[in-house]
């Protein structure tokens, strides 16, 4: 095995099991009264799709729908999974070696994210790479949560990157798999912390592109002067705001950048605001 150089960091999806709906009709007719069929389309609150007790969290290795799947990747890996595509597709454009790259898998906390991530993380050891692990993040599914989890992947995605930078490693990033909210802000933060290269492979493209890696500083001034006039606060009323200097275009301009939510005549800073400071005071020590 080689000295591992680079990481590879990518969101998880369900590609794996459209494409054994598609594949394996007689799976799919087999395990019908499951709606096997449909997993790839599970809402998050689907019975089914909630863990720890929906039936897709039963399917583990062993099980006949769990070894189709590893099958189906080992077989074909760029045909059967966005994951593999891309990360393969990286380790291809760049020509690096498998056993250089250690890959970092970002599941949401739902049943079928589970169980593509479980499969697509043994296919990725199978197929030579250094070392492979999976992380597990909230599921956005209603506007709170939506919220909580783009802080859960902000803190997760900034702190793994900056940590790998830190002991000298390149880091890729796989922006085709995912949700596509979850997978651009999976990108912001890809960003934030420095990685050095992020790529995308369409449905109708056979490669990766590269898409343009512009180092991101946010206006940490900015946003250091709106909490400020919030007086180290998360929720200020409106007049109070006013009366601190904060004018209305201001104040219309965080909110549509999306630093401040504003509703019933009080404005509250959004909580990833402030992991986002957490986290950029602590990468510069």
């Amino acid at each position: 095995m080689g000295l591992v150089r680079y990481l590879y960091v990518s969101p998880v999806g369900t590609s794996l099991l459209q494409n054994l709906a598609r594949r394996r009709r007689d799976l799919v007719e087999k395990y019908s009264s499951y709606r096997l069929g449909d997993w790839s389309r599970l809402p998050l609150d689907d019975p089914m799709n909630k863990v720890p007790d929906g039936y897709v969290c039963q399917v583990v290795r062993g099980h006949e729908v769990y070894e189709a799947l590893l099958s189906m990747a080992l077989e074909d890996p760029r045909g059967s999974s966005a994951e593999l595509n891309g990360l393969l597709g990286i380790a291809s454009l760049y020509n690096h070696s498998r056993s250089d790259a250690e890959v970092l898998l970002y599941k949401t906390r739902s049943c079928t994210s589970r169980l593509c991530s479980s499969v697509v993380a043994e296919a990725l050891r199978r197929l030579g790479f250094a070392a492979v692990q999976e992380v597990e993040v909230r599921a956005m599914a209603s506007p709170d949560e939506f919220e909580e989890g783009l802080v859960e992947i902000l803190d997760k995605v900034v702190r793994a990157v900056a940590s790998a930078r830190g002991r000298g490693l390149r880091v890729c990033v796989n922006a085709t798999p995912g949700f596509k909210a979850e997978t651009t802000f999976f990108v912001i933060a890809s960003l934030l912390a420095g990685a050095d290269a992020v790529l995308y492979i369409h449905d109708s493209f056979r490669e990766p592109v590269i898409l343009p890696t512009i180092p991101i500083a946010p206006r940490t001034e900015e946003v250091e002067k709106l909490m400020k006039v919030f007086g180290g606060g998360d929720v200020a009323p409106l007049h109070a705001l006013y009366q601190e200097g904060l004018s209305e275009e201001e104040l219309r301009r965080y909110r549509d950048m999306g630093l401040i939510e504003v509703r019933e005549g009080a404005a509250r800073i959004r909580t990833w605001v402030r992991k986002m400071l957490e986290l950029l005071a602590e990468a510069r020590g």
